[in-house]
């Protein structure tokens, strides 16, 4: 399976659709994520019709910031959608046989809705069956080297989401593209 992750910072724009539509014709992806979408409501819903996808769940942006996209194409995918937090969306996928839980995360800037998300995906790791995969911007760091100007980084901070992810047994698996993007 093939998985689009894309932090879009924005999707109303004329280009979106086209260069979306570019890199689904070149990876084929089953689905598509798509986060940090700053739009809800009727104008997603426009814009993802505008995608080209036949099946979607989203959750809204908050004012002009966040706002998570799940989308598929193939009728065979069964996904239900487990839980939800506006900075998450949690579903279960069925291909055939296979099962696995998928949750997209966008992360509030503010460090006090960033607790609210991490102890959101801690209950998650607490009680899921099976593979999981678990994709976002946590607008935080593990690592120093993660950071590239502004202001120093908080190594407490950095301490702090490191013992998160070893708390919840996740594995960071890296990236693909151009650091700091």
């Amino acid at each position: 399976m093939i998985i689009f992750y894309w932090n879009a910072r924005g999707v109303v724009g004329p280009s979106f659709a086209k260069t979306l539509w570019e890199y689904t014709q070149q990876f084929k992806p089953d689905l598509v994520a798509i986060q940090e979408t700053k739009c809800g409501g009727e104008i997603a819903k426009r814009s993802i019709q505008n995608c080209g996808f036949n099946f979607h769940l989203t959750v809204d942006a908050q004012g002009f910031s966040g706002g998570i996209w799940l989308l598929w194409n193939n009728p065979i995918f069964r996904i239900q959608e487990i839980s939800r937090h506006n900075q998450a969306l949690h579903v279960q996928i069925e291909n055939g046989m296979e099962h696995w839980n998928l949750t997209v995360v966008y992360a509030n800037l503010q460090e006090t809705k960033r607790r609210e998300i991490r102890s959101f995906i801690s209950d998650i790791a607490d009680t899921v069956q099976g593979p999981w995969l678990l994709c976002g911007d946590f607008n935080d760091i593990g690592r120093i080297d993660e950071k590239k100007g502004g202001a120093p980084p908080d190594k407490a901070q950095i301490r702090k989401f490191t013992e998160w992810i070893d708390r919840c047994s996740l594995i960071d698996l890296g990236f693909n593209g151009t650091k700091f993007t």
